[in-house]
């Protein structure tokens, strides 16, 4: 399912969550001025108050959109690396040797919108790739597309166990020395 070297986002599910997480307490700050105009005479302080809201509402849609366009992730040779930011640009390289275990959460919210939260647990350890940056321990997806997320998980765990079978040490039996002729 994921091409090696491509960068994906986490998935269409997880902006519909994200905008709907966001906009609820617009949308209850919203109710509530509507009874509070219903029963006290203030008209255009909740006129203010609810173009306010909608800008808030705007705001919030641009910060949904932008946590689902510019956060992404890629398998590379390695690592898995985490992409995200747009002028300051951050990318968290996770080696696969260092991966332990790959675990998915989702609760019932999520499973209706077809959402998951994936934790990948590193042994503790830092250390430079490559490339030089820094690699680190654990990464949370707090969001991301169920789908998804039983993919990773699987070719996580299974690039993780080849990482580690790749790097443990070769025993080499100790081959019999020919007999001496005395």
């Amino acid at each position: 399912m994921f091409t090696q070297g491509v960068y994906y986002k986490f998935g269409r599910p997880v902006l519909v969550i994200s905008l709907i997480r966001r906009l609820l307490a617009v949308l209850l700050i919203v109710i509530a001025l509507v009874f509070i105009q219903a029963f006290i005479s203030v008209g255009f302080i909740i006129g203010y108050i609810v173009l306010l809201l909608f800008i808030y509402a705007g705001a919030v849609i641009l910060a949904a959109l932008y946590d689902y366009i510019y956060h992404q992730f890629k398998l590379d040779e390695y690592a898995i690396v985490v992409r995200s930011g747009v002028l300051n640009r951050r990318e968290v390289s996770i080696p696969y040797r260092q991966i332990q275990d790959v675990d998915m959460n989702t609760s019932y919210l999520e499973h209706i919108f077809g959402v998951s939260e994936l934790f990948i647990m590193t042994s503790a350890t830092e250390d430079r790739g490559a490339d030089g940056k820094k690699e680190e321990s654990s990464a949370v997806f707090p969001l991301i597309s169920h789908d998804y997320a039983i993919e990773l998980q699987r070719e996580l765990m299974k690039r993780a166990s080849i990482q580690q079978v790749a790097a443990a040490p070769v025993d080499t039996p100790a081959t019999p020395s020919a007999p001496s002729a005395h």
